[in-house]
């Protein structure tokens, strides 16, 4: 939390090709009630894309979240990588939500060592 009430967002991800960690910082705000999970993101200034949380674990692990639209779709986890028996979980999830899994696309999560 930002002290002026805002989320302060990392987007962190590792590349194979370059073998490097890139990150995006961005800035969240709440889009309607507080107990939706809607968010407005903002990478840009002046540029909000909704954030939508559609599933989220008790634990604040691991989150399905998608835009307004529901042209985009992401599994997010805290580690850098899930079992299969879970990611098979969140694909039944958003299946029943109507995405089609042949869209998705499962990205490597190898973490590089440091």
């Amino acid at each position: 939390m930002r002290e002026d009430g805002k989320v302060k967002v990392v987007n962190r991800g590792y590349s194979e090709d370059k073998k490097k960690f890139k990150s995006a910082q961005a800035v969240a705000k709440l889009a309607g009630d507080e107990n939706t999970g809607h968010l407005k993101v903002s990478f840009f200034p002046l540029f909000w894309a909704d954030y939508k949380i559609v599933y989220l674990t008790d634990d604040y692990s691991v989150a399905i979240v998608t835009s307004n639209t529901y042209n985009y779709l992401w599994f997010l986890s805290r580690e850098p990588k899930i079992t299969d028996k879970l990611y098979d979980e969140l694909e039944k999830r958003v299946a029943k939500m109507g995405f089609d899994l042949a869209k998705l696309s499962r990205v490597s999560q190898t973490r590089a060592k440091k």
